[in-house]
């Protein structure tokens, strides 16, 4: 009889989100065919073949960061991403709040339109931003992030995001095939 060698993968969960995690954790254990065991240090510890553990681990990532399970298991899809950018990283201290309020707008209309626009997920938490998109999708919302954290006018970027998502549906309609 073969083996087959286990593998394990540590993903460092926010305080905030062990309660939720904890609370699901024998049904996405049973999704992602992973054993799954949160430690007093707020570390998941994933353990599975290969396969499910990268897999996984993409889908734990999201769950940790505060997407929801439809969200996150969205990322089994071919064809999903997960970004995460650590806005603090790009920007000085003073700033980080004022560009987190760029991208999440007045009464959160800047998040909402680029999730209408590009049918992505967005969340901020802390001071990181999240987003689940499609494989193709990935680039322009990197480039939107990167437009509103530059001081680019909102409605340059809106249009920026439909340009880009015109020009998917049509290279998915000139070639259906190609993912």
């Amino acid at each position: 009889m073969i083996e087959i060698e286990r593998y394990e993968e540590l993903v460092p969960i926010p305080e905030e989100r062990v309660g939720y995690l904890k609370k699901n954790l024998k049904p996405i254990s049973r999704r992602l065919k992973l054993a799954l065991e949160i430690d007093s240090d707020c570390v998941l510890h994933a353990q599975g073949e290969s396969i499910d553990i990268y897999f996984g681990k993409k889908v734990l990532v999201a769950l940790a960061f505060g997407f929801g399970m439809r969200e996150a298991f969205g990322l089994l899809s071919d064809n999903k991403q997960l970004i995460v950018a650590d806005i603090g990283e790009l920007v000085p201290r003073q700033s980080i709040e004022r560009v987190l309020g760029r991208i999440i707008g007045e009464e959160g209309k800047t998040k909402a339109l680029i999730q209408k626009i590009t049918h992505c997920k967005l969340d901020v938490v802390g001071q990181k931003v999240g987003i689940i998109c499609t494989y193709e999708m990935r680039e322009p919302l990197a480039k939107a992030i990167s437009m509103l954290v530059n001081g680019a006018k909102q409605g340059h970027v809106y249009t920026y995001l439909e340009r880009c998502s015109r020009e998917q549906k049509i290279d998915q309609m000139l070639h259906p095939y190609i993912k």
